[in-house]
């Protein structure tokens, strides 16, 4: 593969031609690299990386380390465990979820008008009208374009950056970027959806303290993947399949994940 700057990253080409079950696909990454630059929640841990390199010679090199990271930090999913006592953890996602149909709701210029949008019922049914109702155990995306901020650092992605403000208290810091509503998680879940992401640090718009969207996706089953890239812009809204590979952590309410979509 070569290198390409793709969503205002530099890393392998996106897309990819890749086979599978004996078809030529084109796979789309739409996650992060976890590293040192990876914006996390704030309040949480930093990400960390401690490596053993031992080369004594070209032929015998070896290497070996040890990293820590927040559940929730970079792109990963949120298992309904997060904010449902008697939620599926993350490794009890079946793969049937896991693996699904993709519908892509743009709502971007919405939040360039405005920063704290929130989904609505009318963007669900404006898609529907326009590609069709949405099946039963899709992974809705919902593109905000937010993702355009990401390399600008955490002021400009979640309106908040603990270096510059101090530490983070839930209750008293205010974070800024779209969401989804209520009333559109509602409808979500009335849709039999099987997962909820998109391009921004929260199911949640930055300023909604409740969690509401969380409390409704998670509550009924829905998981979320939160901080996708801005490559879902490139997705059709409809037509591609989405994989959620996260790590299969025993008892976890989260994991980051590795997320790509395939394309005919």
């Amino acid at each position: 593969s070569t290198q390409s700057t793709w969503g205002g990253l530099t890393g392998m080409s996106n897309p990819v031609v890749v086979e599978v079950c004996g078809q030529q696909l084109e796979a789309v990454d739409l996650g992060y690299p976890l590293d040192s630059n990876t914006i996390m929640w704030p309040g949480g841990e930093a990400f960390r990386l401690c490596l053993h390199v031992h080369t004594p010679s070209p032929e015998k090199h070896y290497a070996a380390g040890t990293f820590s990271c927040p559940e929730h930090g970079g792109t990963h999913v949120d298992a309904p465990f997060h904010f449902c006592a008697t939620g599926v953890t993350v490794e009890q996602l079946p793969l049937s979820t896991l693996i699904a149909p993709c519908r892509v709701l743009d709502v971007s210029a919405k939040c360039r008008a405005q920063r704290d949008y929130a989904l609505r019922p009318e963007d669900v049914e404006e898609h529907e009208a326009a590609h069709g109702a949405l099946p039963r155990g899709c992974i809705v995306v919902v593109y905000t374009g937010w993702s355009q901020f990401y390399s600008h650092g955490a002021v400009a992605y979640l309106g908040f950056d603990e270096a510059l403000s101090g530490p983070y208290n839930p209750d008293t810091s205010e974070l800024s970027f779209p969401g989804i509503g209520s009333a559109a998680a509602h409808v979500l879940v009335s849709r039999g959806v099987a997962a909820v992401g998109l391009d921004t640090a929260s199911l949640d718009p930055g300023a909604n303290k409740e969690f509401a969207a969380h409390r409704i996706l998670l509550g009924s089953g829905v998981y979320g993947i939160e901080n996708l890239t801005a490559s879902i812009g490139s997705l059709p809204p409809t037509g591609a399949t989405m994989v959620v590979m996260p790590i299969k952590l025993v008892g976890g309410s989260g994991a980051p994940a590795r997320v790509f979509a395939l394309l005919r």
